[in-house]
């Protein structure tokens, strides 16, 4: 009995939609206070609550002035000096508000970000003009107005941001600039993390002839926590059906998602997918025409969906952000948040066997363009320290000279 064939990415990715599609169901959601949302995914188009400015405020130090008005020709504190000239009736800072109205022939002295009294129609910044004994006499009189009109940035009931951002810092910010206290958020996606192998130790001192540490599990509670998963789980499971049925099991049981690195190949002591058939999972693929990855497994089901990740350190990381990263991102509403550009190589790139779409490491460099990482394999998750991200190279390609533009993903957030 043949084989079949190592499925495309374009091909596994869809399956993947369509599998969560059928899932469709009204995500839940809650409503957190906007200090706490970073990272969270915005299950509403929250309002503006206020104008934004409130008022029309001044944008820098200066002087307010009345509309049209010329000024005075004269000021006995600048004697024989041309004007115009202005008596300054009081200061305004921020926080603050004029006590009088401006009349003919007054400036009032105003702060960045003071209101603007009400009469004036334009501020003039401090370095055009010369200050003396309560009189102002402008060096320049032409340039912008320096105010900021009362609801330039957004005005009240206007949406602030759209239904489904992922928000960021400045994302806080702004809902808390327009007055926003709360937020209504999509649930955290929970994920279970489970490691598989006997050669597999958690702890240092569990080494011996044979062991090695858990890099897998650290590496996808660490992206996890970085992508604003809820890890539910981190556990071992030993390389033994039962013991990996067990795992598998307890992790659909509360979590959305789960990731078990290792273990899915068709070795002896590769017990995942038994498990996953045991749990009554269909599996969509097991193998993906993608290097690394090319054991990747999906399975789905009622009982929720389970990625079978490869054992090696490397494509763990890269088929997280692949599919894990994807399909938490559209049960939440949002989209996928890795970001993708077309840079230039930084130098010529070359491979013998090019049957499979191949990731690459690379690094950023001051030019924007991807330099090549020397890297000597699946393990070798020390090489991707230095990593921006990866360049794909399509099947079928086997050089690529300095300076064609490539696609890179870039991983860091």
């Amino acid at each position: 009995m043949s084989t079949p064939a190592p499925m495309d990415l374009e091909r596994a990715l869809a399956l993947m939609d369509q599998a969560i599609a059928a899932r469709a169901h009204p995500w839940e959601t809650e409503r957190v206070a906007v200090e706490h949302a970073l990272g969270r995914v915005l299950a509403e188009q929250p309002a503006a609550r206020l104008d934004l400015p409130p008022f029309h405020k001044s944008a820098m130090d200066g002087f307010a002035l009345r509309a049209g008005d010329p000024g005075l020709p004269s000021s006995p504190a600048f004697p024989g000096l041309p004007g115009p000239f202005f008596q300054v009736s009081e200061l305004v800072a921020a926080g603050s508000v004029a006590t009088g109205a401006l009349a003919q022939g007054q400036a009032v002295r105003i702060m960045t970000g003071a209101p603007v009294p009400a009469e004036a129609d334009r501020v003039v910044m401090q370095e055009h003009t010369e200050l003396r004994h309560g009189w102002v006499r402008l060096l320049n009189t032409a340039g912008p107005p320096n105010i900021c009109p009362q609801g330039e940035d957004i005005q009240r009931g206007r949406a602030v941001l759209p239904t489904g951002q992922r928000l960021a810092a400045v994302d806080l910010a702004n809902l808390a600039a327009c007055g926003l206290r709360e937020v209504l958020v999509a649930r955290r996606v929970r994920l279970a993390v489970i490691s598989t192998g006997d050669e597999v130790v958690s702890h240092p001192d569990m080494l011996g002839p044979g062991r090695i540490l858990d890099a897998n599990g650290p590496l996808l509670a660490a992206l996890a926590h970085t992508w604003g998963l809820d890890l539910h789980s981190q556990t071992h499971a030993r390389d033994d059906a039962q013991a990996t049925r067990h795992a598998v099991a307890t992790a659909l049981e509360q979590a959305d998602l789960v990731a078990i690195s290792g273990g899915v190949s068709a070795g002896v002591f590769d017990h995942v997918q038994d498990a996953l058939r045991a749990c009554g999972l269909h599996i969509a693929f097991d193998r993906l025409a993608v290097k690394p990855g090319r054991p990747m497994t999906l399975a789905h089901g009622p009982g929720g969906m389970v990625f079978g990740l490869p054992g090696n350190p490397v494509p763990v990381y890269l088929m997280f952000h692949l599919f894990v990263l994807r399909a938490a991102a559209t049960l939440q509403g949002t989209a996928w948040p890795v970001r993708r550009l077309r840079v230039p190589l930084a130098q010529d790139f070359g491979r013998r066997k090019v049957d499979r779409l191949e990731y690459i490491p690379v690094r950023l460099d001051a030019q924007g363009r991807a330099a090549l990482l020397p890297t000597h394999g699946t393990a070798h998750l020390l090489a991707h320290g230095a990593a921006d991200g990866f360049i794909s190279v399509p099947a079928g390609v086997s050089s690529l000279a300095a300076g064609h533009a490539v696609d890179l993903l870039l991983l860091r957030p």
